[in-house]
């Protein structure tokens, strides 16, 4: 028997919603593999590791002389590593309960030791955040280190707000089910603690992000994140629990090995969410790109639905546009005609499925002729250049398509 399928699910770009849910995960894989996420994880994974130290000392200091005592300082960064690091966290806590205990490293130079010593992770998450948002920096190397500085103490301020958020909401849980029996305790201190991450992520992400992406996309991306580990979590306890093989291939570096594995999934579990972030930011973009796809058929309804959402009807003689134009658009033609034309004279006929405007778009000067519809009805997409240049910068293969283009059209004049 043939199951039919919905006209709805053979063709997904049918659907009008902006988020196009399927759409966007499937670029969001996409995007993955193209920015090479994985290896960014390892990289990532390997500063952690570097930087690790100075760090949770760092965090012990804030801890114990802004908001609260040593020991309770020590059992919360107790729980940080175990949730990082789960099978070496006590090796960690034992070393830094070793260097905590010497008070003289703590002056403004030791603090400034362990700050600059964990830099090169801040530097490799820049890094990684600019390849995602296909943009690119050239600060000088004293501009870098003071903004890795920087950016360390806003981590640091980030666990300083989790700390004092972990005790408001396990006194709040507490409370509750003291007084109102139908609470139950430990699914209020999870809902918290789960919003509370997503929270800590969003701002994170917001400060962080080296471009400004809509708020409602970033809490999108800090939501997968958050799940993302909540299944990790889960998932990896069932896998210990039920493999006892691994750790003969492994023998004494078995925990080292697990730890590290447990580091990699979960930095990959937050830049997968980082990569949503930026593909929902890219959204206009990855739907625009489609129409310089060759696998689609111009014909489809995801071209008609490209242009319901961004195109323009122009009737038979309507100017698109007037030579000298400065606003710099690439047009693409769904159907009709378009002339070209310049010092009143036609230099270019246009058909369906066809682009101009590139040129002007490209050399950043206005427009060298005026573009007039020939048609009774041409409908066009009009893609603004910031739309391009994000193609030009994420999708090579778009990039080349253009200059293919261009080639065939100076050879033609």
């Amino acid at each position: 028997m043939m199951i039919k399928l919905h006209p709805l699910f053979k063709n997904l770009y049918q659907k009008k919603d902006e988020s196009l849910p399927i759409f966007m995960m499937k670029e969001t894989l996409a995007g993955c593999k193209r920015h090479n996420v994985f290896g960014l994880t390892a990289s990532l994974s390997f500063f952690s590791l570097f930087a690790l130290i100075p760090m949770i000392l760092l965090i012990f200091f804030f801890l114990s002389h802004w908001l609260v005592n040593s020991e309770f300082a020590l059992g919360k960064l107790a729980l940080l590593t175990s949730n990082l690091l789960p099978q070496i966290s006590k090796k960690i806590m034992l070393e830094v309960f070793r260097i905590s205990s010497h008070t003289k490293a703590w002056g403004i130079l030791g603090t400034l030791i362990l700050l600059w010593a964990a830099t090169p992770l801040t530097s490799s998450l820049r890094a990684s955040l600019l390849i995602i948002s296909a943009t690119e920096e050239n600060p000088s190397f004293l501009k870098s280190k003071i903004r890795d500085i920087v950016s360390i103490i806003g981590i640091l301020f980030l666990f300083f707000l989790f700390t004092l958020s972990g005790m408001v909401i396990q006194k709040t849980a507490v409370f509750f089910s003291e007084y109102l029996s139908f609470f139950n305790s430990q699914m209020i201190y999870f809902i918290s603690s789960f919003s509370f991450v997503v929270l800590s992520l969003t701002l994170f992400n917001r400060f962080f992000f080296p471009i400004k992406v809509d708020i409602k996309h970033i809490i999108l991306g800090s939501l997968l994140t958050a799940f993302l580990w909540l299944m990790l979590r889960s998932t990896f306890d069932i896998f210990l629990s039920l493999s006892h093989s691994y750790g003969t291939f492994f023998g004494g570096m078995r925990n080292l090995f697990i730890s590290l594995i447990w580091l990699y999934l979960n930095i990959a579990s937050y830049l997968v969410g980082v990569e949503l972030m930026a593909t929902l930011h890219k959204k206009d973009m990855l739907l625009l790109k489609k129409l310089f796809d060759d696998s689609i058929p111009l014909s489809s309804s995801f071209i008609h639905y490209l242009a319901s959402r961004y195109g323009k009807i122009y009737r038979q003689n309507e100017m698109i546009f007037e030579q000298g134009n400065r606003e710099h658009n690439v047009y693409f033609i769904v159907q009709g005609s378009v002339n070209l034309i310049q010092d009143d004279r036609v230099i270019r006929s246009l058909k369906a499925h066809e682009y101009f405007g590139e040129m002007a778009v490209l050399n950043e000067t206005p427009t060298i002729a005026s573009a007039m519809s020939t048609s009774n009805e041409s409908e066009i997409i009009a893609i603004p250049k910031v739309h391009l240049e994000m193609m030009l910068a994420d999708e090579p293969k778009v990039a080349m398509k253009f200059l293919r283009k261009m080639s065939l059209r100076l050879q033609q004049r």
